[in-house]
């Protein structure tokens, strides 16, 4: 199935699909986080944790709104390079085939 295709019938989601290239430590530094979180949610009292929890909310969504501006511009850049790519790419298989 081409990428237009997967687009077309909505398979496709780019959020889900990145990963850092170093996985094993995105992996390692993701579960620390979670055994820090999960620390520090027993070791608060339950008004510290709905305080807690809200500013965790708070910094993933600004997470979400930072990696959406980041693949926006990427997207935008890579679009705008793929003309100037094309044209480069045109002028050297005619200079070859010359």
């Amino acid at each position: 199935m081409s990428i237009l295709e997967r687009l077309y019938d909505g398979k496709v989601y780019p959020c889900e699909e990145i990963l850092p290239q170093n996985r094993a430590e995105y992996r390692a530094v993701s579960g620390k986080v979670g055994d820090d979180y999960e620390h520090l949610l027993k070791a608060l009292s339950p008004e510290l944790v709905k305080r807690f929890e809200e500013l965790d909310k708070g910094r993933t969504k600004l997470s979400t709104m930072q990696a959406y501006a980041n693949f926006e511009y990427g997207f935008k850049l890579g679009a705008m390079l793929m003309p100037r790519e094309s044209i480069s790419c045109q002028r050297t298989e005619y200079r070859q085939s010359d």
